[in-house]
């Protein structure tokens, strides 16, 4: 995410963005990475390097999210989001938020894509403690707002025939109607 330079080309992004105004922030937070801690670190576009946050917030993965049923703390990384609404809103309004959410899920795809094309498994999230995330990181990120993520790595994915078939057991029990009372 980010400006793309090559000699002799204009700069473009890898996403569409509303009048060039990449808005978004990109947070890695280091799950299960070998040498690296479980702060949160902020992704640099200019030189594709992470620089750690001065936050200390170091809670497990599942409790920035509201969703329960994905398994976060056995990613990699979960990558976060992160909006400046300011830029957008001023130049479009009401409309700004909307182009900032699409941007985001073109972000997000690109990030899902390259996952796969790497074997990793990548779940996106749109169920965010928005109060945890947005005191832990709105400040370091320029006042900036949750608005989606996605877990990398082995996010619970079945890994054979059989882990697919109980998982999809499972799913089947989930959404089987409840059994009416009086067997009818």
């Amino acid at each position: 995410y980010g400006w793309i330079t090559r000699p002799g080309t204009n700069q473009r992004a890898p996403v569409p963005s509303a009048g060039g105004l990449l808005p978004l922030r990109l947070v890695v937070l280091p799950v299960s990475v070998t040498l690296m801690d479980k702060h949160p670190r902020i992704f640099v576009a200019e030189s594709l390097t992470l620089r750690k946050l001065a936050s200390d917030d170091t809670r497990p993965a599942s409790q920035w999210f509201r969703t329960r049923h994905i398994s976060h703390d056995l990613a990699a990384v979960v990558v976060i989001f992160m909006a400046d609404l300011e830029g957008p809103a001023v130049r479009y309004g009401e409309r700004g938020y909307r182009y900032l959410l699409l941007e985001a899920g073109h972000a997000a795809q690109n990030l899902c894509l390259a996952a796969a094309a790497m074997g990793l498994g990548a779940v996106t999230v749109g169920g965010l403690d928005d109060d945890v995330i947005n005191d832990a990181l709105g400040r370091q990120t320029g006042d900036g707002i949750a608005v989606y993520a996605v877990s990398v790595g082995d996010v619970g994915m079945p890994t054979d025939a059989a882990d697919a078939a109980a998982a999809l057991a499972r799913v089947r029990r989930l959404l089987r109607p409840p059994a009416r009372p009086g067997g009818g």
